[in-house]
């Protein structure tokens, strides 16, 4: 039977200086962040719960609180174990072509969780011209 009440989790995205942080709330149990990669190694850092990560080699039960390394170009999903699971995917913003855009390319801290825009609409609207590209690093949801 399939359960109609599993859902994606909630997230939060911030970006301070070149480090991306998006939290992960799964409320669920069950709850699936569907498979996806990146072309770029990443930590996922679980907070609080147990989580299941399935790749094309693997799949591994991991507890709270543990760092745990994503390699890139490798599709993984993460499925909450309990209710209340919380998991921070954290690495270095980066062009579209994989180069870690420098620190100092930023303002001191951006909260990219505002109303639905992009970082560049945010850096705007703070009087910052960034380059358009910046658009396709960070979509906020």
């Amino acid at each position: 039977m399939i359960d109609t009440n599993v859902t994606t989790p909630e997230s939060d995205i911030i970006a301070i200086s070149n480090v991306y942080i998006k939290t992960m709330k799964f409320k669920h149990k069950g709850d699936t962040m569907e498979g996806h990669k990146h072309t770029y190694d990443h930590a996922t850092f679980l907070s609080k719960g147990s989580i299941l990560i399935k790749n094309e080699k693997m799949a591994k039960v991991f507890e709270a609180p543990i760092s745990i390394f994503i390699d890139k170009n490798m599709k993984h999903e993460i499925i909450a174990l309990e209710d209340d699971t919380v998991a921070l995917c954290i690495h270095a913003i980066r062009e579209v072509d994989s180069d870690i855009i420098p620190p100092d390319s930023f303002i001191n801290q951006i909260d990219v969780g505002e109303d639905n825009k992009t970082l560049r609409e945010i850096l705007l609207q703070k009087g910052i011209d960034y380059p358009s590209k910046v658009d396709r690093l960070i979509k906020l949801d």
